[in-house]
C-alpha cells in the first residue's frame, strides 16, 4: 500500500467541537507566554520564570513519586494543583493539562469515587514527565539564541 499524506478535512466540517481534536495541543501558547514580557525585545523575564519552573521539576516529580509510594493523595493533589496554576499562568498548556488530570484523580480518590489504580496513576505520573521534558526542549529551541539565567 503506497503511503498517502493525510489530508485535512473540507471545511464544512470543522466546527468548534471537532476543532480540538483537528489541531495538535500546543505546547506553549505563545500569546499567553509573550504577554508576560514588559518590554517585547525583552525575554529575559520569560527565560527567568521558564529556567525556575523547569529546574524544579525534578523536585517536584520526586514529590509525585513520594506520594504515589505513600499513597497521599490529599498532597498529590494539592501538588497537581500547584504545579497547573504555574504552568497555566505561563501558557504551558499540556503541562497544565496533565497536571489537571492528576488534580482530578486523586480528587477522586480523596472523595471515594474511585478506587487508586496504581497503572492509572503511573500513567499520569509519566504523562508529567513526558511533559517537562516536550517544554525543556521546545524552550531551548525558542530561546536557542539567548543564554540561561544565572543561578
Amino acid at each position: 500500500m503506497e503511503y498517502q499524506e493525510q489530508q485535512p478535512p473540507p471545511p464544512q466540517y470543522v466546527s468548534e467541537v471537532n476543532l480540538a481534536a483537528l489541531l495538535p495541543e500546543a505546547v506553549v501558547d505563545l500569546p499567553t507566554f509573550l504577554k508576560l514580557r514588559m518590554d517585547p525585545s525583552d525575554n529575559t523575564f520569560l527565560l527567568e520564570t521558564s529556567y525556575e519552573l523547569l529546574s524544579k521539576a525534578p523536585e517536584r516529580l520526586s514529590l509525585f513519586r513520594q506520594g504515589l509510594a505513600t499513597g497521599d493523595y490529599i498532597a498529590l493533589k494539592h501538588l497537581a494543583h500547584r504545579e497547573k496554576g504555574s504552568a497555566s499562568t505561563l501558557g504551558f498548556n499540556r503541562l497544565a493539562n496533565a497536571m489537571l488530570r492528576f488534580e482530578y484523580a486523586s480528587y477522586l480518590v480523596i472523595y471515594q469515587f474511585i478506587q487508586p489504580d496504581a497503572q492509572q496513576f503511573s500513567t499520569l505520573y509519566y504523562t508529567i514527565e513526558r511533559e517537562y521534558s516536550v517544554l525543556r526542549d521546545y524552550l531551548q529551541k525558542l530561546f536557542a539564541s539567548q543564554a540561561h539565567p544565572a543561578h
